[in-house]
């Protein structure tokens, strides 16, 4: 294991205490005393002393740097070990110490105040040829309520080509990273990075910290779990262009969101099947292959769709990533379409997730909700041409929970 190491400062003053001072890496110093120095031939030699003080195997610590002052004074073995031991204990407890925090509340303007914001929306799409049928529709479409088309492909592939077909249209594009990043596996960034997006869609931190610095705008995904204006700030102030806000959050608390992150940085999305769970199982390898690993199990990932059936017969849609790893999505279809007309000064950012959709079904639905952003169409209108197209109708689901936070602790 990792030894902490330390530098110890041991002072031999005659008719005064002996003195140790020991020394952490970062800084923190502690002093212990031990007895009176007496003058003596039977002074131990300094090779002996250190023998004892760097005595450390049964500790955290090492004896990395050492230096001692004055000579002719006697010291035990036992007042070294007392000495040493002592040491040991205080440089550990200002080690563990915490410091005093002091938790400021920022204050905070109102959004109400902001006016005038002209909200966008970005879409996420999962496959080239969803790009292909997206382009057919741009002519029909007021293009200035669309922001960033995200892309998020289940093998990683195609992405460089997507990304040319989506600029030559005059569409901003981006690609997003996977949703876990483990040691390395910044090969998949940086194949987002030679396909030259105009923007990454960051879903964990690690990819944030890679990112950061390689001069593309980043924006944040709900699996940086934003759920209230502390952690909003503090991904923004990281360099996020903007976050999308926690599906965790019902619309009284995306409300309570909006009322203290700045609405042109914040994005909720409007339309999506909700991930259920993410996981590394890989179903497809499980039940559709002998294989053990990517190696040898023939990808039937990249050759099916597969739905997995509930108790009551629902059909949940099954993705996998470039990782092997799935994810579940929910098989009805969440629109918080009535949050548009219940929030005229609502967020900057909006967002339409497609998922299998293909054609007319994929046009319709992205144009329904740009229509309802730039008011051509009615709420109920919007919700008509978006949920003939669902199997399952649309819902609310977690935007229409009621609970709220409540806290329980005994004082």
């Amino acid at each position: 294991m990792r030894r902490v190491p330390l530098a110890m400062e041991l002072r031999l003053p005659l008719d005064a205490p002996i003195e140790l001072k020991v020394t952490d890496p970062e800084g923190r110093r502690i002093t212990v005393t031990g007895p009176v120095g007496v003058a003596s031939q039977k002074a131990i030699a300094p090779e002996a002393l250190w023998d004892e003080l760097g005595a450390l195997g049964t500790t955290a610590y090492r004896l990395e740097k050492k230096s001692i002052s004055g000579s002719g004074v006697y010291v035990s073995q036992k007042d070294l070990k007392v000495l040493r031991r002592e040491a040991v204990d205080k440089i550990t407890q200002a080690r563990l110490a915490v410091a005093k925090t002091t938790v400021m509340t920022p204050a905070l303007t109102p959004n109400r105040t902001q006016r005038n914001i002209q909200a966008k929306l970005n879409v996420v799409l999962r496959e080239k040829a969803q790009v292909e049928d997206f382009i057919q529709g741009l002519s029909a479409w007021d293009l200035t309520r669309l922001g960033v088309v995200f892309l998020d492909y289940e093998f990683g592939k195609d992405y460089a080509p997507s990304v040319e077909m989506l600029k030559a249209a005059g569409v901003k594009a981006g690609i997003a990273t996977t949703r876990i990043l483990k040691p390395r596996e910044f090969y998949n960034l940086n194949i987002i990075l030679r396909a030259n997006p105009d923007a990454i869609l960051v879903r964990n931190l690690g990819a944030l910290g890679y990112l950061r610095d390689k001069g593309i705008p980043l924006y944040g995904d709900f699996s940086l779990n934003v759920s209230n204006h502390l952690s909003a700030q503090y991904l923004l102030d990281k360099g996020l262009e903007s976050v999308c806000a926690s599906y965790d959050l019902n619309q009284t608390q995306l409300e309570a969101l909006l009322e203290n992150v700045p609405r042109d940085r914040l994005e909720v999305t409007l339309h999506q099947y909700m991930p259920e769970f993410h996981m590394e199982h890989c179903v497809f390898a499980a039940f559709m292959s002998k294989g053990s690993s990517f190696k040898d199990c023939g990808k039937p990932c990249e050759k099916h769709k597969v739905e997995l059936k509930d108790a009551y017969g629902n059909m949940h849609f099954l993705k996998a990533d470039q990782e092997c790893r799935n994810t579940l999505y929910r098989g009805s279809a969440q629109s918080a379409a009535f949050l548009v007309e219940k929030w005229p000064q609502g967020p900057g950012v909006w967002r339409c997730e497609a998922l299998n959709e293909r054609g007319d079904e994929l046009r319709a639905k992205i144009g329904g909700y740009l229509n309802l952003l730039a008011s051509e169409v009615s709420l109920s209108e919007a919700i008509r041409q978006v949920g003939t197209h669902e199997k399952y109708g649309v819902t609310e689901g977690q935007l229409s929970a009621d609970r709220t936070w409540k806290d329980r602790k005994q004082l």
